[in-house]
């Protein structure tokens, strides 16, 4: 078994007065791609904002594992957190490059500017992103699918643990999604990185899918074989996300 990464039991998380989840128990381990699939305002988002440690439940508990196999009440690795709606504002005027070297300069010290080594990093990601022609180019210039590339590379500049991706295929043409479906097979093989994304639409990503979920405020585990044709076509439409 990979080493656990993270475990929620009997998670609950209320959002404005309202349960959005509701007794959730789920383990994520490293080296495995969890897909989350389910109705518009099921909690798909809530879930990955709670396994990011950006969200607390009422009940329950989440519990990240360090690497000496201690549990710790907040994440002791890098977690990366691709959100479906990015905060960034894409008219500041930035090149590609530098939007995603912009992790590098937090962290416990932050860095007036990245060393050479930092640069070798935002290269590489660029280049698993295959976006490195896009590298000088002005983040705001892009089209939303070469933004979320970006946002992608930028995440895992970090190196991560554990990858959340909420919608990550959004905006992104076939070709570009099959090549972020080899990118997370890749992540998982040889970086040996967790990865819960969320979608409405796994596709061609169902082959490479280890376990998925039907989240509806619980959360139930589905065959991957199913995930495309059964559960996501019930989205409600019109209601936001949660």
């Amino acid at each position: 078994m990979n080493p656990l990464l993270v475990s929620c039991r009997d998670v609950g998380v209320e959002l404005g007065g309202r349960r959005v989840l509701v007794e959730v128990d789920l383990d994520v381990h490293a080296g495995e791609i969890l897909a989350l699939v389910g109705p518009n305002g099921g909690g798909k988002t809530t879930l990955i904002r709670t396994l990011a440690g950006l969200l607390r439940p009422h009940r329950g508990e989440v519990r990240w594992t360090a690497a000496d196999g201690s549990a710790a009440d907040e994440p002791p690795y890098a977690i990366a957190y691709v959100s479906q709606r990015p905060q960034a504002d894409f008219r500041y005027p930035v090149t590609v490059r530098e939007a995603v070297g912009m992790p590098l300069l937090g962290g416990s010290r932050f860095k007036a500017r990245l060393s050479a080594a930092d640069w070798e990093r935002v290269d590489a990601a660029l280049e698993r992103l295959k976006i490195t022609s896009l590298a000088r180019r002005p983040i705001g210039r892009l089209s939303g699918g070469q933004q979320q590339r970006a946002l992608v590379a930028r995440a895992i500049v970090v190196q991560p643990r554990l990858l959340l991706l909420d919608e990550p295929t959004t905006g992104i043409d076939c070709v570009g999604q099959e090549e972020l479906i080899e990118l997370l097979r890749e992540l998982r093989e040889h970086d040996r990185v967790g990865i819960v994304f969320s979608t409405h639409h796994p596709g061609d990503a169902v082959a490479a899918i280890d376990r998925g979920f039907l989240v509806d405020s619980r959360v139930r585990s589905v065959p991957t074989r199913e995930l495309d044709h059964e559960y996501h076509w019930h989205a409600r439409n019109g209601e936001a996300d949660a």
